[in-house]
């Protein structure tokens, strides 16, 4: 867990930065929280999902 900790912030603040989450909407001018919505977002490849991204594997 302490790899977690140092690597990853857990706050509600942490997440929203690490994933973009309050400018993806303005980024992706095509509906990106509606696909969301409407379709969900398990399996889709036709849209980029930020945390769906593997980058971070190395730090393990």
């Amino acid at each position: 867990m302490q790899i977690l900790e140092k690597h990853f912030d857990f706050r509600l603040a942490g997440i929203i930065k690490q994933f973009n989450l309050r400018f993806l909407p303005l980024l992706r001018k095509d509906g990106f929280y509606e696909k969301l919505a409407a379709y969900g977002h398990v399996g889709r490849m036709d849209i980029r999902l930020p945390w769906e991204m593997t980058d971070k594997v190395g730090l393990f």
